[in-house]
């Protein structure tokens, strides 16, 4: 990611942190915005995991262009794709440095027969902001060339190899926090211009790109994650790990949107959030890494999405809860992250409870030299649960020497013990993307 190179030296320097925590190294703050109530314009979505798609036979794809289109962007063409009974997982591995990238390779994993199968390789490039899409058929990610006469390209795949096309190409880093909506219409991305930070929305079905959001100079946002087909949660940049607002942009209003008239969710401080399983409720976590250190306490809380009181599901006075990912209308995934050497890490890892906060479990331990984090580049629930809601898939970064170990794990979510499935050390970066049946 555009960002990943200061998030690594911070997470080296903190033990565990949630990579999304960190996305962005700006410390300037939105302005402080009125608080506005959500349900008084929208209506919660319903249900947050998608089925994907069965379709009944394979079509042979329609001829597509891996050229970068002359002029703005393409439409995105598809045709659909048979399915499975397996649950799989599809991952990036990154070769090469950041700026003389080697390769860049999109790869399956069933989980079922241990089967590898290699999507795409691409040469001098990397590959980033991959995310599957809510029917499970399709890829979507960006590619990035190295820093000499840098290019973003974003491109799409069938989830079987095939289609490979490129809708949209700008220069340097210009494409970045790629959020694909659930209904596979459109797209949201952010680039900063003339240090202005501008969100763009593109039509996957007409290639229409447009603005949808300027913010003001030196103000810097992160995208986050679909509440339904036409809103998307947006949050200021975090300082010390801590962000302080969290909006809705609509993307029916277009460029008529300031932050200072967007719907305002959250305006306090919170560390990492997810809608529950419905989309009626935020759980949030307040976290504790201030001045480069992870510690308790912290919390853990449930609030409606429409205001009112935070119930407390979650609380330590020793351990830092620094993420948390919903499972299902019952179940909650979330990591501790305590730093090493000054604060008591017995806790570091993977845990999972009820949303009442009972039946608190621990799927994986890390150790000392290690730190966790989930899907940091989508909040998809199909980004770390399977499409059955039965297994889950962490990513455990560590240390041997100067050399950072990435590995890969799947388990199960009522427990047991998780299976490394994919690792390197040799300098390469591995990237949970998400799930799919194959």
């Amino acid at each position: 990611m555009y960002f990943a190179q200061c998030n690594r030296r911070l997470l080296s320097l903190v033990g565990s942190c949630l990579i999304l925590l960190l996305a962005s190294c700006s410390i300037t703050t939105p302005p402080v915005t009125r608080r506005t109530t959500p349900t008084a314009s929208i209506m919660p979505p319903g249900h947050r995991m998608v089925t994907p798609t069965v379709a009944p036979t394979t079509m042979a794809m329609p001829p597509t262009q891996t050229d970068c289109p002359l002029k703005g962007a393409r439409a995105m063409i598809t045709a659909p794709l048979a399915l499975g009974q397996h649950q799989n997982i599809v991952y990036t591995l990154n070769q090469g440095t950041y700026d003389s990238p080697t390769h860049g390779k999109l790869i399956r994993y069933d989980t079922q027969t241990g089967r590898k199968t290699e999507l795409l390789t691409v040469d001098r490039a990397h590959i980033y902001e991959a995310q599957v899409s809510a029917d499970g058929q399709w890829l979507l990610f960006v590619t990035t060339t190295g820093s000499t006469n840098r290019q973003t390209r974003l491109q799409l795949l069938r989830m079987d190899g095939q289609g490979l096309q490129t809708l949209l190409c700008a220069p340097g880093f210009g494409i970045q926090q790629v959020q694909w909506s659930p209904d596979q219409h459109y797209l949201v991305y952010y680039n900063t211009v003339n240090e202005q930070g501008v969100v763009y929305l593109l039509d996957m079905l007409t290639g229409v790109l447009q603005t949808e959001l300027t913010t003001p100079s030196q103000v810097s946002l992160l995208l986050r994650t679909w509440f339904d087909v036409t809103h998307i949660y947006i949050s200021d940049s975090a300082i010390d790990t801590v962000y302080s607002h969290l909006y809705l942009l609509d993307i029916k209003k277009g460029a008529r949107q300031h932050l200072s008239n967007m719907l305002t969710v959250l305006f306090q401080e919170y560390g990492d959030f997810d809608s529950s399983e419905d989309g009626s409720s935020l759980f949030t976590t307040d976290g504790n890494c201030r001045d480069g250190t992870c510690n308790g306490p912290s919390h853990i809380a449930i609030q409606s999405i429409a205001g009112g009181p935070k119930h407390t599901i979650y609380h330590s006075e020793a351990y830092d809860a620094v993420a948390v990912r919903a499972i299902d209308h019952n179940r909650l995934l979330f990591i501790i992250g305590n730093s090493p050497l000054v604060t008591d890490t017995s806790h570091n890892g993977l845990w999972e409870m009820n949303i009442d906060g009972s039946n608190l479990t621990q799927l994986i331990k890390t150790s000392t030299i290690q730190y966790s984090f989930v899907n940091y580049r989508s909040q998809e629930p199909w980004s770390n649960i399977s499409r059955d809601m039965s297994m889950y898939v962490l990513q455990v970064n560590g240390f041997q020497s100067v050399i950072e170990t990435h590995s890969l794990l799947v388990g199960s979510v009522p427990g047991g013990k998780p299976k490394v499935f994919a690792t390197i050390a040799d300098g390469s970066q591995l990237a949970a993307v998400g799930w799919t049946i194959m």
